[in-house]
């Protein structure tokens, strides 16, 4: 059983559940036809997963402003002293040197919070190129002592950046508070995981919240940080991971004294596979593959291959479209990781899931509605059953994966657009070139109504209908899903399949008047009719 990806702003109320499971298959009689490729093994009745659906799916909170490094905070004005007296002598000096001939006065000025680099203009943040910050002219001595140590702390989160552009695992501890041994064995791993990736102008930034960049906490002050990045072909956008950090002064110095992934950030799919465990990497194609001590290397690089195949399918069916153009896969074998990692899931039968990334907010995006910056994918080799089943699973992951530039976000505890269209079109992504008569999800559908159990009409739209408690039921839904799109690739194509996805996921109505050129009724009464004698004929 495999699972799709999930987003949903946690501002806007109370979050919905997920990620959700799908392709849940009954057993089939024995003899009657292949086992079904998506779950582990043969399943005898009750070993369906429940619709527990685990709290804290939420994307990573969009984070920053334009340009990388010290970000621009507002300082308070400049008091008037003997500084006026000095600056004022020294210009007619100037003045005097300079003579009258061709003499221009340059008068810059700058809305609060902003300045023209090198003006020094009062309560306002220089902006350099690249983005590094200062304090536009303040004295040290003018800054409060929590304003210094915000700004120091800033300095520090700049030097992290460089060390880890740099590939500096020195550099990257210089700033760990050397009193705590596990700690920097943390951060130590941290840096090392992250150097075996291809990031893209990684930048550490610290997270303001209504004007407010730090906390007091007992001897230090506390912080929420975000790494944002772009993580090889799999982001189309920069994402975050989120920290929640104690920030503590040693000697003159700010120092690193505490690290929680996630904790204290609004949307944060922290905790993830790079914080905590050694991890080992494979890939650099169109996937990169990763795992922790409990997956072994020959495991990693077997994935890799079948992963890679599976990869160049989707990309394949989906083409020029908008979207990633590769994939990030984590595997495990340990149920904690499972549960954890980007939101994680609690379905035991699980085989797999895709966690969607919100885009890190900058200055450019700020006024735009939120957006998908990427995907992370996590396998549970425990759960998979021989090469076909991961392949299967690769491909409907990744399908999840490719769509998300063409999703809309969800606002509220229900999605956008109907859950059976994002888990049917994965589902019929997975076994799209296989001969109809051997389509597993169809024989799920002949299985079914052998026992009864088979229906007509479109499966629920809402999750909390469409993955019911009842097996059978989950069971029905996602095969019925996958021949929606199974019947409009074989009477108008796949391409005209795939426009009908991407019309729905992006939030419209009537894909079928737009994409097909018939009535939402005509299209439902004539894919029923197809459905009904493709499960007959199989008797």
């Amino acid at each position: 059983m495999t699972e799709g990806c999930r987003s949903t702003p946690e501002a806007l109320g109370t979050p919905p559940p997920g990620p959700f499971p799908q392709g849940v298959h009954p057993p089939p009689p024995p003899g009657s036809y292949p086992s079904a490729p998506y779950l582990s093994g043969q399943y005898p009745p009750g070993q369906y997963p429940t619709g527990q659906y685990p709290p804290g799916q939420y994307p990573p909170f969009g984070y920053g402003t334009a340009g990388h490094g010290v970000l621009p905070y507002r300082v308070p004005p400049r008091r008037p002293g003997a500084g006026v007296a000095a600056a004022v002598v020294l210009c007619l000096v100037l003045i005097a040197a300079m003579g009258t001939a061709g003499m221009v006065f340059l008068i810059s000025f700058s809305g609060p919070g902003r300045a023209l680099t090198g003006t020094g203009h009062p309560g306002t943040v220089r902006e350099v190129p690249g983005g590094k910050g200062g304090t536009g002219g303040e004295d040290e001595e003018d800054l409060t002592p929590e304003r210094r140590f915000d700004q120091d702390v800033r300095i520090a989160l700049e030097a992290r950046t460089s060390a880890l552009r740099g590939r500096n695992e020195k550099a990257f501890l210089a700033s760990v508070d050397s009193a705590d041994p596990a700690l920097v064995a943390r951060q130590r791993q941290t840096f090392r995981n992250l150097v075996q990736f291809s990031l893209a102008e990684p930048v550490y930034r610290d997270v303001e919240d209504g004007g407010t960049a730090s906390s007091a906490v007992a001897g230090g002050r506390e912080f929420g940080v975000a790494l944002v990045h772009r993580l090889g072909k799999a982001d189309v956008e920069p994402v975050a991971l989120g920290y929640e950090e104690t920030w503590v002064r040693r000697g003159g110095a700010v120092m690193l004294a505490k690290s929680v992934p996630g904790r204290g950030l609004a949307r944060s799919r922290s905790p993830g596979p790079i914080d905590g465990i050694a991890l080992k990497v494979a890939g650099g194609g169109l996937v990169t593959v990763a795992a922790g001590p409990d997956v072994p290397m020959p495991t990693v690089t077997k994935v890799d291959k079948i992963a890679e195949k599976a990869a160049v399918t989707v990309r394949r069916l989906w083409g020029a479209r908008p979207g990633p153009q590769g994939f990030v896969v984590f595997l495990t074998r340990s149920k904690t990781a499972k549960q954890s990692w980007y939101g994680g899931t609690t379905v035991a039968a699980s085989s797999g899931f895709c966690a969607s990334l919100y885009a890190a907010e900058t200055a450019a995006t700020r006024e735009v509605p939120l957006r998908l910056g990427g995907a992370r994918i996590v396998i549970d080799m425990a759960k998979t059953r021989g090469n076909a089943d991961l392949a299967l699973t690769l491909r409907h992951e990744f399908t999840h994966a490719q769509t998300i530039a063409v999703q809309a976000v969800r606002t509220s505890a229900d999605q956008a657009y109907p859950v059976w269209a994002e888990e049917g079109f994965a589902a019929w992504s997975e076994e799209r070139e296989v001969p109809l008569a051997r389509n597993q999800r169809l024989l799920d559908l002949r299985y079914l109504a052998q026992r009864g159990q088979f229906r007509t009409g479109l499966p629920p739209g809402r999750p909390r209908d469409f993955y019911s408690s009842r097996e059978e039921t989950i069971g029905l839904n996602y095969a019925m899903s996958a021949m929606v799109f199974r019947y409009i690739a074989e009477r108008w194509g796949s391409a005209q399949a795939i426009a009908y996805y991407t019309w729905i996921a992006s939030g419209r109505s009537g894909p079928a008047q737009a994409v097909l050129g018939i009535s939402s009724q005509e299209f439902e009464k004539a894919w029923t009719a197809w459905l009904v004698k493709q499960v007959r004929s199989g008797r």
